[in-house]
Protein backbone atom coordinates (compact mmCIF):
# COMPACT_ATOMS: atom_id res chain seq x y z
CA UNK A 1 0.00 0.00 0.00
CA UNK A 2 1.25 3.43 -1.14
CA UNK A 3 0.43 7.06 0.48
CA UNK A 4 1.07 10.30 -0.20
CA UNK A 5 -0.12 13.53 1.88
CA UNK A 6 -0.21 16.44 0.10
CA UNK A 7 -2.77 19.69 1.07
CA UNK A 8 -2.66 21.10 -2.59
CA UNK A 9 -4.45 18.62 -3.70
CA UNK A 10 -6.96 18.71 -0.95
CA UNK A 11 -9.38 20.34 -2.99
CA UNK A 12 -13.25 21.70 -2.25
CA UNK A 13 -15.61 22.84 -4.23
CA UNK A 14 -17.96 25.43 -3.89
CA UNK A 15 -21.25 24.90 -3.61
CA UNK A 16 -24.62 27.26 -3.28
CA UNK A 17 -28.11 26.56 -2.03
CA UNK A 18 -31.28 28.14 -2.09
CA UNK A 19 -32.67 28.43 1.69
CA UNK A 20 -36.59 29.36 2.53
CA UNK A 21 -37.34 29.94 6.31
CA UNK A 22 -40.25 31.36 7.75
CA UNK A 23 -39.34 31.56 12.12
CA UNK A 24 -39.79 33.97 15.19
CA UNK A 25 -37.61 36.59 16.72
CA UNK A 26 -34.44 34.50 18.22
CA UNK A 27 -35.35 31.28 16.73
CA UNK A 28 -33.53 28.48 14.85
CA UNK A 29 -34.14 26.51 12.34
CA UNK A 30 -31.44 24.59 10.27
CA UNK A 31 -30.60 22.85 7.02
CA UNK A 32 -28.86 19.77 6.75
CA UNK A 33 -27.64 16.80 3.92
CA UNK A 34 -31.73 16.39 3.87
CA UNK A 35 -33.64 18.76 1.50
CA UNK A 36 -37.16 20.05 2.01
CA UNK A 37 -39.22 21.16 5.21
CA UNK A 38 -38.09 20.71 8.44
CA UNK A 39 -41.68 20.98 10.16
CA UNK A 40 -44.85 21.06 8.08
CA UNK A 41 -46.79 22.06 11.20
CA UNK A 42 -48.32 25.78 11.34
CA UNK A 43 -46.62 27.82 13.96
CA UNK A 44 -43.51 25.88 14.27
CA UNK A 45 -40.22 27.92 12.75
CA UNK A 46 -39.05 25.48 9.47
CA UNK A 47 -36.53 26.11 6.50
CA UNK A 48 -35.65 24.46 3.24
CA UNK A 49 -33.15 24.35 1.08
CA UNK A 50 -32.96 23.73 -3.13
CA UNK A 51 -30.50 21.08 -2.54
CA UNK A 52 -29.32 19.14 0.35
CA UNK A 53 -26.05 20.24 2.15
CA UNK A 54 -23.19 18.03 1.34
CA UNK A 55 -20.83 17.34 3.81
CA UNK A 56 -18.11 17.52 4.99
CA UNK A 57 -18.00 21.40 5.18
CA UNK A 58 -14.78 22.20 4.59
CA UNK A 59 -12.55 25.69 5.67
CA UNK A 60 -13.65 28.28 3.24
CA UNK A 61 -11.70 31.21 4.82
CA UNK A 62 -8.47 29.20 5.73
CA UNK A 63 -8.50 30.10 9.44
CA UNK A 64 -7.82 26.31 10.94
CA UNK A 65 -11.32 26.19 11.94
CA UNK A 66 -14.73 25.17 10.22
CA UNK A 67 -17.27 27.51 11.20
CA UNK A 68 -19.79 29.77 11.06
CA UNK A 69 -17.73 32.15 9.23
CA UNK A 70 -17.37 29.73 6.24
CA UNK A 71 -20.86 30.01 5.26
CA UNK A 72 -21.60 33.29 3.39
CA UNK A 73 -24.65 34.78 2.13
CA UNK A 74 -25.40 36.75 -1.14
CA UNK A 75 -27.72 39.04 0.85
CA UNK A 76 -26.87 41.12 4.03
CA UNK A 77 -28.15 38.53 6.76
CA UNK A 78 -27.85 41.65 9.32
CA UNK A 79 -29.88 44.25 7.30
CA UNK A 80 -32.67 40.89 6.98
CA UNK A 81 -32.30 40.17 10.61
CA UNK A 82 -30.73 36.97 9.97
CA UNK A 83 -27.07 35.12 11.30
CA UNK A 84 -25.53 31.96 10.97
CA UNK A 85 -25.41 30.76 14.08
CA UNK A 86 -22.79 27.62 13.66
CA UNK A 87 -22.21 24.97 11.32
CA UNK A 88 -21.45 21.66 11.57
CA UNK A 89 -19.11 20.43 9.06
CA UNK A 90 -18.42 17.28 9.48
CA UNK A 91 -22.70 15.96 9.53
CA UNK A 92 -23.31 18.85 6.73
CA UNK A 93 -25.60 21.11 9.36
CA UNK A 94 -26.03 24.66 9.08
CA UNK A 95 -27.96 26.80 11.90
CA UNK A 96 -29.60 30.11 10.99
CA UNK A 97 -30.50 32.68 14.12
CA UNK A 98 -33.88 34.39 12.98
CA UNK A 99 -32.99 38.03 14.92
CA UNK A 100 -36.50 39.19 13.71
CA UNK A 101 -39.73 37.85 12.46
CA UNK A 102 -39.87 36.09 9.01
CA UNK A 103 -43.04 35.14 7.70
CA UNK A 104 -46.37 37.36 8.86
CA UNK A 105 -48.94 34.11 8.57
CA UNK A 106 -47.78 32.56 12.10
CA UNK A 107 -45.40 30.74 10.75
CA UNK A 108 -47.60 28.51 8.09
CA UNK A 109 -45.67 26.55 5.56
CA UNK A 110 -48.49 26.88 2.89
CA UNK A 111 -48.42 30.65 2.57
CA UNK A 112 -45.20 31.67 1.06
CA UNK A 113 -44.24 35.03 2.73
CA UNK A 114 -40.70 34.71 4.58
CA UNK A 115 -37.30 35.13 3.29
CA UNK A 116 -35.41 33.68 0.64
CA UNK A 117 -31.09 33.53 1.08
CA UNK A 118 -28.36 32.28 -1.11
CA UNK A 119 -26.14 30.51 1.04
CA UNK A 120 -22.41 29.63 -0.07
CA UNK A 121 -20.11 26.66 0.83
CA UNK A 122 -17.36 24.85 0.17
CA UNK A 123 -17.61 20.60 0.27
CA UNK A 124 -14.94 18.30 0.26
CA UNK A 125 -14.55 15.85 -2.84
CA UNK A 126 -12.82 12.43 -3.20
CA UNK A 127 -10.17 13.62 -5.90
CA UNK A 128 -7.60 11.30 -7.12
CA UNK A 129 -3.99 11.78 -8.06
CA UNK A 130 -2.95 12.21 -11.70
CA UNK A 131 -4.07 9.45 -14.27
CA UNK A 132 -0.61 10.43 -16.30
CA UNK A 133 2.98 11.14 -15.59
CA UNK A 134 4.08 14.97 -14.69
CA UNK A 135 2.18 17.17 -11.56
CA UNK A 136 0.61 15.00 -9.04
CA UNK A 137 1.64 11.64 -10.38
CA UNK A 138 2.81 8.66 -8.37
CA UNK A 139 5.27 6.30 -9.98
CA UNK A 140 6.81 3.10 -8.53
CA UNK A 141 10.38 1.86 -9.55
CA UNK A 142 13.31 -0.61 -8.83
CA UNK A 143 15.86 -1.75 -9.89
CA UNK A 144 14.30 -4.94 -11.82
CA UNK A 145 12.48 -2.47 -13.35
CA UNK A 146 13.73 1.11 -13.61
CA UNK A 147 11.49 2.27 -16.12
CA UNK A 148 8.35 1.52 -13.49
CA UNK A 149 4.74 1.68 -13.54
CA UNK A 150 2.28 4.88 -12.11
CA UNK A 151 0.09 4.38 -9.32
CA UNK A 152 -3.64 5.70 -8.98
CA UNK A 153 -3.92 6.92 -5.91
CA UNK A 154 -7.44 7.67 -4.49
CA UNK A 155 -7.98 10.60 -1.61
CA UNK A 156 -9.08 8.40 1.73
CA UNK A 157 -12.22 11.20 2.90
CA UNK A 158 -13.36 14.17 1.30
CA UNK A 159 -11.31 16.39 3.41
CA UNK A 160 -8.40 14.05 4.32
CA UNK A 161 -5.43 15.33 2.37
CA UNK A 162 -4.68 11.57 2.41
CA UNK A 163 -4.14 9.60 -1.12
CA UNK A 164 -3.37 6.04 -1.63
CA UNK A 165 -2.85 3.15 -4.06
CA UNK A 166 -1.40 -0.21 -3.88
CA UNK A 167 1.17 -2.34 -6.36
CA UNK A 168 1.79 -5.78 -6.54
CA UNK A 169 5.90 -6.70 -6.39
CA UNK A 170 6.39 -10.03 -8.59
CA UNK A 171 9.47 -11.20 -9.81
CA UNK A 172 7.85 -11.41 -13.66
CA UNK A 173 6.74 -8.58 -15.73
CA UNK A 174 5.60 -5.40 -14.62
CA UNK A 175 2.27 -4.54 -15.64
CA UNK A 176 -0.27 -2.40 -15.91
CA UNK A 177 -2.99 -3.95 -17.47
CA UNK A 178 -3.12 -6.92 -15.14
CA UNK A 179 -4.45 -6.41 -11.29
CA UNK A 180 -4.83 -9.09 -8.81
CA UNK A 181 -7.09 -8.86 -6.07
CA UNK A 182 -4.73 -8.80 -2.84
CA UNK A 183 -7.26 -9.01 0.39
CA UNK A 184 -10.36 -11.47 -0.40
CA UNK A 185 -13.60 -9.94 -0.03
CA UNK A 186 -16.81 -9.22 -1.46
CA UNK A 187 -15.51 -7.86 -4.26
CA UNK A 188 -12.84 -10.97 -5.42
CA UNK A 189 -10.72 -14.06 -4.28
CA UNK A 190 -6.75 -13.08 -3.14
CA UNK A 191 -4.72 -14.13 -6.28
CA UNK A 192 -7.57 -13.46 -8.86
CA UNK A 193 -6.79 -11.37 -11.83
CA UNK A 194 -8.40 -8.96 -14.10
CA UNK A 195 -7.81 -7.23 -17.34
CA UNK A 196 -10.79 -4.99 -16.47
CA UNK A 197 -9.55 -1.75 -13.99
CA UNK A 198 -11.34 -2.24 -10.31
CA UNK A 199 -12.89 0.97 -9.42
CA UNK A 200 -9.99 3.33 -7.67
CA UNK A 201 -11.79 2.75 -4.75
CA UNK A 202 -10.94 -0.88 -4.27
CA UNK A 203 -7.37 0.12 -5.02
CA UNK A 204 -6.87 2.90 -2.61
CA UNK A 205 -8.72 0.85 0.13
CA UNK A 206 -5.89 -2.19 -1.01
CA UNK A 207 -8.41 -4.34 -2.48
CA UNK A 208 -6.88 -4.45 -6.13
CA UNK A 209 -3.34 -3.64 -7.04
CA UNK A 210 -3.11 -0.58 -9.75
CA UNK A 211 -0.55 -3.42 -11.35
CA UNK A 212 2.71 -5.06 -11.04
CA UNK A 213 6.17 -4.24 -10.31
CA UNK A 214 9.12 -6.51 -11.56
CA UNK A 215 11.53 -6.59 -8.37
CA UNK A 216 14.53 -9.41 -7.55
CA UNK A 217 14.70 -10.01 -3.61
CA UNK A 218 17.67 -7.54 -2.93
CA UNK A 219 15.66 -5.00 -4.82
CA UNK A 220 15.30 -1.33 -3.73
CA UNK A 221 11.91 0.30 -4.88
CA UNK A 222 11.88 3.60 -5.09
CA UNK A 223 8.71 6.11 -5.32
CA UNK A 224 8.51 9.10 -6.48
CA UNK A 225 5.92 11.74 -6.04
CA UNK A 226 5.20 14.96 -7.98
CA UNK A 227 4.47 17.91 -5.90
CA UNK A 228 4.24 21.36 -6.10
CA UNK A 229 2.74 23.73 -9.06
CA UNK A 230 3.09 23.18 -12.87
CA UNK A 231 5.47 26.26 -12.47
CA UNK A 232 7.84 24.74 -10.09
CA UNK A 233 6.96 20.99 -9.58
CA UNK A 234 9.08 19.37 -6.89
CA UNK A 235 9.77 15.24 -7.35
CA UNK A 236 9.97 13.68 -3.74
CA UNK A 237 11.06 10.60 -3.22
CA UNK A 238 10.83 7.33 -0.66
CA UNK A 239 13.33 4.12 -1.17
CA UNK A 240 12.68 0.85 0.78
CA UNK A 241 14.14 -2.63 0.68
CA UNK A 242 12.20 -5.70 -0.59
CA UNK A 243 14.26 -7.22 1.76
CA UNK A 244 15.61 -5.25 4.20
CA UNK A 245 17.64 -7.51 5.59
CA UNK A 246 19.44 -8.17 1.77
CA UNK A 247 21.49 -5.77 0.05
CA UNK A 248 20.19 -4.08 -2.52
CA UNK A 249 21.89 -5.08 -5.88
CA UNK A 250 22.19 -0.65 -6.39
CA UNK A 251 23.09 1.77 -4.43
CA UNK A 252 19.98 4.41 -4.06
CA UNK A 253 20.53 7.99 -4.43
CA UNK A 254 19.52 8.67 -0.69
CA UNK A 255 16.36 9.22 0.12
CA UNK A 256 14.00 9.93 3.11
CA UNK A 257 12.88 6.20 4.07
CA UNK A 258 9.62 6.92 5.30
CA UNK A 259 6.34 8.31 3.81
CA UNK A 260 3.55 9.40 3.56
CA UNK A 261 5.23 12.43 1.58
CA UNK A 262 4.97 15.87 3.18
CA UNK A 263 2.43 18.18 1.56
Amino acid sequence: MLEATDADLNVAEDTSILVYLECGSNENVTVDRFTGITSTASGVSFATSSAPVSPPIVDRNEDGITSHNDVVATEDLAALGLAILSVDGTNGVMTIRCLGTHGTDDKNHLTADGDTIHLSYRKGVVDTSAAVTGLGSVKVVSDADPTGVLVRHEKTTANSGVFRGAVFLNSSASTTSTFRCLVSSFFCSISETTTTPPDITLTANGTWSAGDLRVNSVDAVTLSYVDGSSAAPITRTATILVNPSASPTATPTPTPTSHPFPA
